[in-house]
């Protein structure tokens, strides 16, 4: 009339697991299968059937890395065992099975293993004979994937005591496969829409250097007398001095708003003073040639630097005549004359 209870608690188990699915995502169910062996099943050795294959589901709830609790459905093999039954040897052959429920101690090792252990009770059957007795577990899982763990356990059964065993033992070896839910391996993560390449930047055409200022330069080479700019220790022009400015005149009259610097220099023969004021006069007087041919005298800055800014040697003569000379700048180019007086200045 009895059936073994392990097949009606594994169909609550699957159930249970399934409902679980979308509200625990700590919940695991696994199965296992293994080997099991009784200790002090028989009063005689001989004829005692006290081992067998075994099987079995389980399901969990991990509430942490290192705690859980675990229930357990063993069938755990079909003994024939003896015992004394009022002064006689009597036999009895059932199927052996036990429903656990123990917490569950775990430790990780390192990212792929666990080791855990397990103390609870059971409630164990044996025909029509049952009871209720400590149990405990020692085992390691393997982490297969996100979802997956592979495990392999020793449990132990102790002290089943009731009509046929009296302190009877009964020991679990099981390899098993678990399952968690709500641990479905990530979506790999989508790969970035291939960017345009960008297009080539056209290098930008380099802006055009402004051509360079015309630098205009008047030269005057003659004797120390009659071809001077100046006349002799005089800051009065002579006629070839105003052939010379001529062209100067010309741009200037030609371009009414440019803007005219002229600067007079000297060589070092005489007084500093004397030369200083020497290059002033010579420099105004290149100024009025300019302002009687036409152009305003608002254009033009007229300065005397004396014998300061040499261009050449005052030590020789032919450095001093370089030096003797009146110098235009005009901002949009450069306007120079050099006069060639006699030694003296």
């Amino acid at each position: 009339m009895k059936k073994n209870i392990t097949l009606t608690l594994i169909a609550g188990l699957v159930g249970s697991a399934l409902m679980a699915q979308s509200a625990f995502a700590d919940v695991y169910v696994g199965g296992r299968a293994g080997y099991s062996f009784l200790d002090d099943a028989c009063y005689q050795p001989s004829g005692c059937d006290d081992d067998d294959g075994a099987a079995g589901l389980f399901l969990g709830y991990q509430a942490n890395d290192w705690f859980g609790v675990e229930l357990g459905a063993d069938w755990l093999g079909n003994h024939d065992v003896n015992y004394m039954d009022n002064g006689s040897l009597s036999r009895s052959n059932h199927n052996l099975s036990a429903i656990s429920l123990a917490p569950k101690f775990t430790y990780n090792i390192n990212p792929k293993v666990d080791v855990f252990a397990k103390v609870g009770a059971a409630y164990m059957q044996f025909g029509d004979d049952n009871d209720t007795v400590p149990t405990a577990a020692v085992g390691a899982e393997y982490h297969l994937t996100k979802q997956w763990d592979a495990r392999v356990s020793y449990q132990r059964y102790q002290d089943m005591s009731d009509d046929v065993f009296h302190d009877m033992d009964t020991n679990l070896v099981s390899v098993g496969l678990s399952y968690k839910f709500g641990q479905s391996e990530p979506a790999p993560a989508p790969q970035p829409a291939p960017q345009p390449k960008p297009e080539p930047i056209a290098k930008a055409e380099p802006a055009p250097q402004p051509a360079p200022k015309p630098r205009w330069v008047i030269k005057q080479h003659g004797t120390e007398s009659d071809q001077s700019l100046f006349a002799l220790e005089s800051a009065e022009l002579t006629e070839k001095g105003k052939e010379a400015f001529t062209p100067l005149l010309e741009t200037l009259r030609q371009y009414p708003n440019a803007e005219a610097t002229i600067t007079g220099y000297t060589d070092s023969t005489g007084s500093e003073k004397y030369n200083q004021q020497l290059s002033e006069k010579r420099a105004q007087a290149v100024a009025n040639f300019l302002i009687e041919g036409g152009v305003q005298a608002d254009k033009l800055t007229v300065k005397g630097k004396g014998e300061s800014n040499p261009i050449a040697s005052n030590a020789t003569l032919a450095g001093r005549k370089q030096n003797r000379r009146v110098e235009v700048d005009i901002p949009s180019f450069d306007y120079k004359v050099k006069q060639t007086p006699a030694t003296q200045s």
